[in-house]
Order: structure tokens, then sequence, then C-alpha cells
């Protein structure tokens, strides 16, 4: 029997080996492309503020998220959609925090075998804002 090939675009397509079970009649391949990496919406300073909203990949519960930072320092972190308290308390306690040390903490977290989350989303976005800076 000839292998089927079919396409992994998103986490969540049911033919991506990361979610569904390994055929012997079915062979894979993923676009190469990250599809955990975040998407910058925006990106503008105002004052001595930058405001970044970014659109999160589609394997974690958010779909955004929106920075304030001040220099190296998270001034603000909000989270659309999502665990609502869990992501209150991220913003919370990154508020005040250096760029650099918020990403040293957040990135790599996974959420249930995901291989991302929505701390490691805010750790993507923030690797950005220090690329960009």
């Amino acid at each position: 029997m000839q292998s089927e090939k079919r396409h992994c675009l998103n986490f969540f397509t049911p033919f991506c080996p990361a979610v569904g079970g390994l055929s012997e009649n079915i062979s894979y391949f993923c676009i190469t492309m990250d599809i955990y990496d975040v998407k910058i919406l925006s990106d503008r300073t105002e004052g001595t503020m930058r405001k970044i909203a970014v659109a999160t990949c589609r394997a974690v519960c958010s779909v955004q998220i929106n920075i304030i930072l001040e220099s190296d320092v998270i001034r603000s972190v909000a989270f659309e959609g999502g665990c609502q308290g869990n992501l209150l308390g991220i913003g919370a306690l990154c508020q005040g925090m250096k760029v650099a040390d918020a990403i040293a903490r957040l990135r790599g977290i996974d959420c249930g075998g995901k291989r991302t989350s929505c701390p490691d989303q805010l750790a993507r976005a923030l690797a950005h804002a220090l690329e960009t800076a």
C-alpha cells in the first residue's frame, strides 16, 4: 500500500504526528516554519513607553498578549483569552521585571505536552522586543 502524505499546518491538525498516532501507512511532513512563534500585530512607541501586541499560536488558550515596556522593564502584561486567573497572575508577577529576566524564567514552559504555553508565548514576544530594540 502506498503511503499518503498529509500536511501538518498547525498543532491541532488531526494528522499532525505531534497530536495523532502514527500510522505505518501515512507519512508526514510539517511546514518548516516554527508553528509556536507569535505574530506581531503592532509595535509602537509612545513617549518612553513601547506598546507591543502579539497574536499567540493556536496551541495555547490565549489569543493575544498586550505588553507595555519602559526601556528594558515590563510595565504591563495583559492576555486576551485563556485561563484568566493564571494569566492575571503571570502579568502581575512580570510587572517591574527586566525583560531578559522574564524571558529566562518563562521560555520553554510547556502546557500539557503542547511544546509551548502562554508564558512561553510571552517569552517569545519579549524576545522579539529585545531583538528589535
